[in-house]
């Protein structure tokens, strides 16, 4: 038997949905006190969905149920315990728009909530199969995939959620054939986990990675509602509408859901022009879709081939300024008289600063067609870097334009 313990901090923020929609349409889960945890069902998924897809025989070991065929059944040999929160979870409500050629769809407007970067969580596992070598493998493996960033928690982890690091890893063995290890195991507590867990990093890597160093050369806008109340008291923040998106740090923030929407949608430009046949559905397997027959879990899924992260530009490198403008009348060149004043408080850089933001793209290595998904991507990266792209809002007044990172 081996038990296992450390500290998950999330990287990025994460979403478990409850169930609920009380503060938004999608409320993440909390335990009686109101406090954010990360349930052990969760990490029982992704940790054996992880596991499998590195080549490892997890039935055995989590167990398995009757089917129509057979009436066999095994229980779980491993156990894994909630991970209640190690100090304050910060959470936010984050606003969602279904866009279509950059223009938002009538009915798909929604929110949900996210806890927030840099919250601990009390990570433990159990594991009691017959064979040693293979407890500590799985147990191995599971810390290399934490800290691979390979294994992912919760919703929308293929555009920059759910990320974790694992630090702090104690564990202890015991041999509950020996009469003194099973004194000790009827016993044990979480407080007897005093010997650091090394191990041995496995080679198997999932994905292949694009990445480029980038450098914001006008202004960002990521609108957010959800977030007015974070604006600076001063004497114009009554007229801000909207303002960029941001973390309870105050950084500023370019979601995965951004990066994928520009990338998905300049690649069907591509495709588009060399006339390939079959745009429709190389586009459904890379970045995965949901059919409308059926509704919620009966809905026909698949899930995304191609990761986005979740970018943070750092307060001290940016400047939040208020952008007002107004309607203008096409025929006569005169400003609307009535609800055409619109102020949006948007991120420029600082001139003294020169932050590289990184861009790392993700693509899984069982893609069929790998190869054309990395010639694409890459050619937004250079599109991207030679300011033919754009990102977030604002982008017909040029917003959301990047050039290639100088030191």
């Amino acid at each position: 038997m081996i038990a296992l313990r450390g500290v998950l901090t999330a990287k990025t923020p994460f979403m478990i949905g409850s169930g609920e929609s009380e503060g938004s349409d999608v409320d993440i889960l909390r335990n009686k006190s109101g406090e954010v945890f990360i349930p052990g069902t969760s990490l029982a998924g992704v940790c054996r969905d992880y596991l499998e897809d590195i080549g490892t025989e997890t039935k055995y070991v989590f167990g398995y149920g009757a089917t129509k065929e057979s009436s066999d059944e095994k229980e779980s040999s491993i156990i894994f315990y909630d991970a209640f929160s190690i100090g304050n979870v910060y959470t936010s409500v984050r606003d969602a728009v279904r866009l279509e050629r950059k223009v938002s769809k009538t009915g798909c407007k929604f929110d949900f909530e996210i806890a927030e970067s840099k919250s601990d969580f009390d990570f433990r596992m159990e594991i009691n199969y017959h064979d040693p070598d293979i407890e500590r493998k799985i147990c191995e493996d599971i810390v290399s995939g934490f800290k691979k960033e390979s294994i992912r928690i919760g919703a929308k982890t293929t555009r920059g959620f759910g990320l974790f690091d694992i630090d702090n890893v104690k564990h202890l063995y015991l041999n509950l054939n020996d009469k003194k290890d099973m004194e000790r195991y009827i016993n044990f507590t979480w407080e007897d986990l005093k010997e650091d867990f090394t191990f041995q990093d496995n080679e198997s890597e999932l994905y292949i990675s694009l990445e480029d160093k980038l450098a914001l050369d006008s202004f960002i806008f990521i609108r957010d509602y959800a977030t007015l109340d974070r604006v600076e008291p001063d004497t114009d923040s009554k007229f801000v509408d909207a303002k960029t998106l941001t973390n309870k740090h105050g950084d500023v923030v370019i979601p995965g859901t951004a990066w994928a929407g520009v990338f998905r949608h300049h690649i069907e430009r591509i495709l588009d022009k060399v006339k390939y046949r079959n745009k429709v559905e190389f586009l459904d397997a890379l970045f995965g879709y949901q059919t409308k027959d059926g509704d919620g879990k009966d809905a026909i899924k698949s899930k995304s081939k191609i990761f986005f992260p979740e970018i943070t530009i750092s307060k001290d490198n940016i400047t939040l300024l208020n952008r007002t403008r107004t309607a203008v009348d096409r025929f006569s060149g005169s400003a609307l008289q009535t609800g055409a004043l619109f102020t949006g408080r948007v991120a420029y850089k600082k001139e003294e600063s020169n932050t590289a933001i990184y861009l790392k793209v993700q693509i899984k290595k069982d893609f069929e067609e790998l190869e054309l998904a990395k010639s694409l991507v890459l050619g937004c990266f250079e599109d991207l870097k030679n300011g033919y792209l754009a990102t977030g809002g604002n982008t017909s007044i040029g917003a959301g334009i990047f050039t290639s990172w100088r030191e």
